[in-house]
């Protein structure tokens, strides 16, 4: 994280003192780190800023993975190779 303050590096991390989209973070970090075959992701960029769901974004497409995500703004993630179905008043559409 590019914090301009100075970090206590020596002070205790956990979920309480980090943001959600910090939790956010080190959860894909984990998922690239171990190598996942399969992504759930539900609601997984939702506080992030701009400028790291891009780079989230850049970094899964080029993962051999398949990603199952479940997300109300469809801009958030893009790929070339995928299958959408958007549920739109109560009713499965099959993008294409």
């Amino acid at each position: 994280f590019k914090e301009k303050n100075i970090l206590d590096l020596n002070s205790q991390i956990t979920p309480t003192t980090l943001s959600s989209g910090q939790m956010q973070k080190i959860s894909f970090i984990r998922c690239l780190i171990s190598e996942a075959k399969i992504l759930f992701l539900d609601e997984s960029t939702s506080n992030l800023d701009k400028d790291s769901k891009i780079l989230i974004n850049q970094l899964l497409s080029t993962q051999d993975l398949t990603i199952i995500n479940s997300t109300h703004n469809k801009t958030d993630f893009s790929y070339d190779k995928s299958l959408k179905i958007e549920i739109i008043n109560n009713k499965r559409e099959l993008i294409v």
